[in-house]
């Protein structure tokens, strides 16, 4: 049996189903790669009272075939930070697993994804996630992150921009790069799409005692020093309610 278990935002995000199914599993892996949030591996040995192993992007891509395999016998865990299908792979992982016909079951966990519903935004008016890469990935401004925010905008849906990191150099894209890239984007394909006066709202260290939202055009966010990590949502049209709620934080 494989299970996908998320572990929210730190340890204390564990919940007691996935406690209890955690101390019956044979094998415990833990992977970090799509976050740099800091978990206490002790911590969360001691939790689980279970040795847990730490894996790679590529153990759970081109290398998944070992744990899978071990799933075949085996009660197998893999930990995740936030939810376990928010990162594609994983969703990659059920995929696999159903074609070997090993069962498969997935514990959910916070993610940024709820965080954001923090800022008061309708869940149903979200449209597209993207994420902004580091320059030193790929060259800007990118025409399908332009073509994507478009396609939001004339369907009134908000844009989620995750910003992203490099966990090897502990980089991450600041949001003012970010809004910059999407100034770049306009001034590169000028179809009216970005502008310095629409409205977006940055959250920054979502869920954590430290979180910040705040409201406002790009040109007043442009001004602010904004602590890492932070996601942007480049807004559409506000209802009233969501209006209100922003209300709240604006800069």
């Amino acid at each position: 049996m494989l299970y996908l278990i998320g572990l929210g935002f730190n340890e204390k995000d564990i919940s007691l189903r996935a406690l209890e199914i955690l101390k019956k599993c044979n094998y415990i892996f833990i992977e970090r790669y799509t976050s740099l949030e800091t978990f206490d591996l002790g911590k969360i040995k001691e939790i689980i009272g279970k040795n847990v192993e730490e894996v790679k992007r590529s153990d759970l891509e081109e290398g998944c075939e070992k744990i899978l395999e071990l799933a075949k016998n085996y009660d197998v865990a893999i930990l995740t930070i936030g939810d376990p299908l928010v990162a594609t792979t994983h969703i990659s992982l059920c995929l696999e697993a159903r074609k070997k016909g090993i069962r498969y079951k997935v514990l959910h966990a916070p993610s940024i994804i709820n965080c954001i519903l923090n800022a008061g935004i309708s869940i149903y008016k979200i449209g597209k996630i993207l994420t902004i890469p580091l320059r030193e990935k790929f060259p800007m401004p990118l025409k399908s992150i332009y073509d994507w925010i478009k396609y939001n905008k004339e369907r009134n849906l908000h844009t989620i921009l995750l910003l992203d990191i490099d966990l090897e150099s502990g980089k991450l894209l600041s949001v003012r790069e970010a809004l910059e890239y999407l100034l770049k984007m306009e001034a590169k394909f000028g179809e009216n799409v970005i502008n310095e006066d629409d409205l977006i709202v940055v959250i920054s260290k979502a869920c954590t005692d430290e979180e910040r939202i705040l409201f406002g055009s790009i040109r007043r966010m442009l001004r602010i020093n904004v602590d890492l990590p932070a996601t942007i949502i480049y807004l559409a049209r506000l209802s009233s309610i969501e209006y209100e709620f922003l209300s709240n934080f604006k800069i």
